[in-house]
């Protein structure tokens, strides 16, 4: 993550006689952000999210649509997320996170600003190197969780339940030779290399998805385009079960 790699630079620097004030080019790729997703669905208009960040790197607003969502990092441990609407700028939800150590989310707090009711949570939990293993969502009178394997940092199988009961097992595969210049996880809700856990460090090309039947439910292969300069990345995801196209636009800074 971003702060671990301020860290180890850190001390690198107090270790040298020479002072550097220079960064590799692979420092400067794992410290890029996203400032901007375009995300378009077979043929419909694109919808566009934009994210801006405070001066720690940490992500402090994301905007789409009418949606606004601010950030306030209370204390080291505790984040409460605003949401507007934008069009008349009334506050819609507040989302109380929990943080750990790390500064990924552990626990969130869905509630409605009009009575302050509860509606939705959700709980996460993470290995030693900080990837996500495990999510349980809750409401709505039901409940849903999803177990995350890795292998050699990279998130290699999830399964998927509802209500306790096991629905699927989902399959992930990447290309080594394409970086996740992205720097975000495969969950996330606001586009954050933080607040999520570590990110994969290869480019996802495909998932498979299986019911209880081992039948395949969901197969989806993606592919990836950069410009010269790296900083804008074009992703297309195909469906190998339908017609079906998404495609989505980064721009990283």
């Amino acid at each position: 993550m971003r702060y671990t790699l301020a860290v180890l630079l850190l001390a690198a620097a107090f270790s040298c006689k020479k002072e550097r004030t220079t960064t590799s080019p692979e420092e400067r790729e794992a410290l890029l952000r996203v400032t901007e997703i375009e995300n378009a669905y077979n043929n419909d208009a694109p919808e566009t999210l934009k994210v801006s960040y405070d001066p720690l790197g940490r992500i402090s607003s994301s905007i789409s649509g009418d949606k606004k969502y601010l950030f306030n990092y209370q204390t080291p441990s505790a984040l409460q997320i605003s949401r507007y609407k934008i069009s008349d700028n009334t506050l819609v939800q507040t989302i109380d996170c929990m943080l750990n150590t790390a500064g990924a989310i552990t626990k969130e707090t869905y509630r409605n600003a009009s009575d302050n009711a509860i509606f939705y949570t959700y709980q996460y939990g993470y290995n030693a190197d900080g990837y996500m293993i495990l999510a349980e969502a809750a409401g709505y009178n039901n409940s849903y969780k999803w177990e995350f394997i890795y292998t050699d940092g990279l998130l290699t199988q999830s399964k998927y339940y509802e209500a306790g009961v096991y629905k699927s097992i989902t399959h992930f595969k990447y290309d080594a030779s394409v970086t996740n210049k992205t720097n975000l996880p495969h969950w996330w809700t606001w586009a954050s290399s933080m607040l999520y856990g570590k990110p994969e460090k290869y480019a996802l090309v495909e998932i498979r998805e299986f019911d209880t039947t081992n039948k395949l439910i969901r197969h989806w292969t993606s592919s990836y385009q950069y410009d010269a300069a790296g900083k804008v990345l074009t992703e297309s995801k195909q469906s190998q079960l339908s017609n079906d196209v998404q495609r989505y636009r980064y721009k990283l800074q």
